[in-house]
């Protein structure tokens, strides 16, 4: 998972685009990343993956880290509290907040 500043088209200028490393999971796409990309999620271009069909995800990054903290909002156990400020923490930094969140599951479907 990723954030960017810009959509992935095809011949694109890639001098100004900000790409941030935010997670990695292997093998499975996380609930979390789920929520984080279900803020006006569509299909994009692959930012790693040298494919000419559409085998990203992308979504608002505002959006999913509200509806991130409205999810996560519902979990009460006092051991989960400490990792969740953690993680809204680390989204909330200024250098990991883009326009978009960006999740490159090309490995998930078409590499395994």
């Amino acid at each position: 998972m990723y954030s960017t500043n810009t959509i992935p088209e095809a011949n694109q200028n890639d001098s100004s685009r900000v790409l941030t490393g935010i997670s990695e999971y292997n093998y499975d796409i996380p609930i979390v990343f789920k929520v984080l990309l279900s803020g006006n999620p569509q299909a994009c271009l692959s930012l790693i993956w040298d494919n000419p069909e559409k085998i990203a995800l992308i979504g608002d990054y505002a959006s999913g880290v509200q509806n991130l903290e409205a999810f996560l909002a519902a979990i009460t156990l006092p051991a989960a509290q400490a990792p969740i400020t953690e993680a809204l923490e680390f989204l909330r930094m200024p250098e990991n907040q883009n326009q978009y969140f960006i999740l490159e599951c090309g490995e998930i479907f078409f590499y395994e």
